[in-house]
């Protein structure tokens, strides 16, 4: 049975973008200027790493966890009001995968109950064999912990698996694990050293769908 894991946030939620507007808004309110450099490393790795780079570069201003905090729950009121927002084509590409009998997990850096939420508020939940959350694996993307979880209880073969990823840390992480990636940029773009651990660089969830099962 053919297995493929995605990525969450970036991938099937368009949430990365989002989330960049809210660390700027907490980052002009303490006078920190442009975050966007901060906020591109951080993309596709934990809170606990995310803390790390924050702090090397803030370490005077203000507690990492303090500054996410507001910026999530802004985030979150957000999603309240709007919805949370899935990239187009996200549901069909799951939903033409689940009638093929391909075997689908999710595997993203986010906390397993904001995942499992995020994901049933958007009624995406039902399509995922396996979910892997950041807090229940020890090492971060770019290391393969995540994705060797998942594939696992997923029972699939990480050399014959399917990685849909978004970020850097996350195609790197999915190389490290011995899989097949699949870079669906967002914010950050396929450059040739990530290109090189590709399997292939598709522009949208729409061309992956057409790639594996056309």
């Amino acid at each position: 049975m053919p297995a493929i894991i995605f990525d969450m946030d970036g991938v099937l939620l368009d949430t990365e973008r989002l989330m960049k507007g809210f660390w700027q808004q907490e980052a002009d309110a303490l006078g920190f200027g442009d975050i966007t450099p901060v906020y591109m490393r951080c993309v596709g790795i934990t809170d606990a790493l995310c803390k790390e780079l924050f702090e090397q570069e803030y370490p005077e201003l203000c507690p990492f966890e303090a500054f996410q905090a507001r910026a999530i729950a802004n985030l979150r009121a957000h999603m309240r009001t709007y919805g949370v927002p899935v990239k187009p084509g996200a549901k069909e590409l799951l939903s033409a995968l689940k009638e093929a009998g391909w075997t689908v997990g999710l595997a993203s850096s986010t906390y397993i109950d904001s995942v499992r939420k995020e994901l049933e508020q958007t009624g995406l939940l039902p399509y995922f064999d396996v979910i892997i959350g950041g807090d229940t694996v020890p090492r971060s993307k770019p290391a393969p912990d995540i994705y060797l979880m998942a594939c696992e209880k997923a029972g699939a073969v990480p050399a014959e698996t399917y990685a849909v990823e978004d970020s850097h840390n996350g195609i790197r992480s999915a190389h490290a694990a011995g899989m097949k990636p699949l870079m669906v940029p967002d914010l950050l773009p396929p450059i040739p050293s990530i290109r090189t651990l590709c399997t292939a660089v598709l522009p949208d969830l729409i061309s992956v769908r057409e790639y594996l099962l056309s």
